[in-house]
């Protein structure tokens, strides 16, 4: 017998407050072994018999040893300053360690929606093979540029082209003199903004002018803004600018859409509202990919802007199906494609007619992972 008589008899398992990680290890290997348990939730409370770094340690000879498929396993410890090797076994294994119980069943709550929503999901491909692998080729050559972690605007853009994600028209030019020469092919008026892949965020150094109205007023200001950012942002290197139509706002919003790539998790896909105040309004949901209409559904009203976006007053509701749709395809891109570390849409602009896609940042990780199998 592992447990002593005082043990709970019962789910959830209580191993005693004296127990050794001999005992955590007995008890683990019983559930591992019954194929009725698809999920454990360990929660370790370290004491002077059973400190983290001895338990963790167990836990890692177990899973050493186990090469058939085992239970998923969620750890909870609130002291996780161990060693580091011993952390980055569990997040090689795809284990999650969690600081407090609630935040470890939030987790698997997020993981047990996805399995559900997978019935739902249509098994036909979203775009034709040939379509994954022409950009599978275009990120593998990208990776193994070690100078390419964040990508070019206008290759991001082809990306979400390719998947049928609807994008403003965009125009790339290489001098303030081209942006000039581009614009009078353009109608006006037009929104500039720098390209480099040193600026994370544009509007912080200077970066983006709205409303110009004119061939000589683009070309001022692009040297105008080569100066202000040569002055507060002196290492970024300059790639060009970038030339879109501008869109008026009326009354539709800015969004946001996104997704990064969880080591535990893999795809996660984000959306909330978006603009310049993105991170200081921090209305956003977040769920596993592949999403399917209901999923991506349940992620937009989980938002508050969501109540917004559906309609009021004098304000029409926007277009639902399509800003679900973009959804949907953009957790397949994620999906599809795990050279990518992290994809950001921002603004997507929403009216009562269309989605549309303004502006994007995408880094990959500089050597691909193994690719997943959706």
């Amino acid at each position: 017998v592992s447990l002593p008589s005082t043990w709970s008899q019962g789910n959830p398992i209580d191993i005693v407050g004296d127990a050794s990680p001999k005992r955590y290890s007995a008890i683990l290997n019983i559930l591992m072994d019954d194929p009725s348990i698809h999920t454990v939730l360990l929660m370790h409370c370290p004491t002077a018999l059973s400190p983290s770094k001895e338990v963790f340690k167990a836990i890692i000879d177990i899973l050493n040893k186990r090469k058939e498929r085992r239970p998923d396993l969620f750890l909870v410890s609130p002291q996780q300053d161990t060693e580091k090797k011993i952390l980055a076994h569990f997040t090689r294994h795809h284990i999650p360690l969690y600081s407090t119980p609630e935040r470890a069943v939030r987790a698997f709550i997020h993981l047990l929606n996805c399995e559900n929503e997978k019935r739902f999901i249509d098994k036909s491909p979203i775009k034709p093979l040939k379509i994954k692998e022409k950009v599978t080729k275009l990120l593998n050559r990208l990776c193994e540029n070690k100078e390419q972690e964040w990508v070019d605007h206008h290759i991001v853009q082809e990306i979400l082209i390719a998947y049928d994600i609807p994008v403003v028209k965009t125009e790339m030019a290489s001098s303030p003199s081209d942006a000039k020469d581009i614009s009078q092919r353009l109608e006006f008026p037009l929104v500039l903004k720098i390209a480099s892949k040193d600026i994370v965020h544009k509007s912080d150094v200077g970066g983006v002018t709205l409303n110009l109205t004119s061939p000589e007023a683009v070309e001022k200001r692009a040297k105008e803004m080569l100066s202000i950012i040569s002055s507060r942002n002196p290492r970024a290197k300059i790639d060009g600018f970038i030339l879109q139509p501008m869109i008026p706002l009326n009354h539709g919003f800015e969004l946001f859409m996104g997704g990064v790539r969880d080591e535990t998790f893999g795809p996660v896909v984000i959306f909330g509202a978006g603009g310049k105040a993105i991170e200081v309004i921090n209305d956003k949901a977040l769920t596993l990919a592949p999403l399917s209409k209901k999923s991506a559904l349940n992620l937009i009203q989980q938002t508050h802007i969501y109540k917004q976006l559906k309609g009021y007053r004098d304000q029409g509701p926007i277009p639902l199906d399509q800003l679900m749709d973009c959804l949907i395809k953009l957790s397949y891109i994620l999906l599809n494609h795990p050279e990518i570390a992290e994809l950001d849409i921002n603004p997507l602009f929403a009216d009562t007619k269309k989605i549309l896609v303004l502006d994007t940042r995408m880094r990959l990780f500089l050597k691909p992972k193994e690719e997943i199998n959706s």
